[in-house]
């Protein structure tokens, strides 16, 4: 039996490193229009909705075609607000509507070319009965290795990880992969959102992952990332351009 997954797209108004990203213009769209297509287009999620502290951020995602049955409280529209807290109360929100779901799953509007497709392939691993796992979430490689991260204390510089914990520093190309979580989504089934988290992302005792390309991997958190993003949303339109 296929899961009931809830998507929930959490967008408050209060950004901090870029200002208002939620709804800034990327290539003439709004950054969120991005993930609700992706959302939307997705042939396994249940039901998509738009958390936000924000009437125009909401107003937004209703063009979109996004469902906004509720605006979030301030208590969960805080800086230190956590990502599980948020989708907690969409849960609880619904919940009081008398619909329920078997699994969660946060999309980030900061994920522009997050593809439908991955968002499938998310529900299909924890729909599936022969892995069992408590969450599913996106991976990038890491493109800088742990073993070279170093402390710096008036300008004299270590490594981080100490010796016994620290492979000979190789060369690049001799290094194992690393991967770290690009944030995209985070995909969990309801018992494990449900528990008792001190972390904002916690994945349970076994989570599984979708490894994204380094296009789809992109995370605006900052102007730069901005920039790098309008970059390549520019390049797919001319592209896209020349193969009509």
């Amino acid at each position: 039996m296929d899961l009931r997954v809830l998507g929930i797209i959490p967008a408050r108004g209060n950004s901090k490193g870029v200002k208002k990203k939620n709804i800034r213009n990327l290539q003439g769209k709004p950054l969120l229009s991005y993930v609700a297509s992706a959302a939307l287009d997705s042939k396994r999620l249940t039901k998509v909705i738009l958390s936000t502290d924000d009437e125009n951020i909401a107003k937004v995602g209703q063009e979109c075609g996004l469902e906004v049955p509720f605006l979030r409280p301030v208590e969960f529209a805080k800086d230190d607000s956590t990502l599980m807290e948020v989708c907690q109360h969409g849960v609880a929100m619904l919940e009081k509507k008398g619909e329920k779901f078997d699994a969660v799953m946060s999309i980030q509007p900061t994920a522009p070319f997050l593809q439908s497709s991955t968002i499938d392939n998310a529900i299909t691993k924890i729909s599936d009965p022969t892995a069992p796992c408590d969450s599913v979430t996106s991976i990038a490689e890491a493109t800088r290795h742990p073993q070279i991260l170093l402390n710096r204390t008036n300008d004299v510089i270590t490594y981080y990880f100490p010796d016994e914990h620290r492979e000979r520093v190789r060369g690049r190309q001799q290094r194992n992969p690393v991967y770290y979580l690009t944030g995209a989504f985070y995909l969990w089934r309801m018992e494990e959102l449900l528990r008792s988290h001190e972390g904002g992302h916690a994945l349970g005792k076994l989570a599984r992952s979708c490894l994204l390309g380094p296009i789809e991997a992109v995370d605006i958190n900052s102007e730069l990332d901005f920039l790098f993003a309008e970059t390549i949303a520019e390049k797919s339109l001319c592209i896209n351009e020349q193969t009509k």
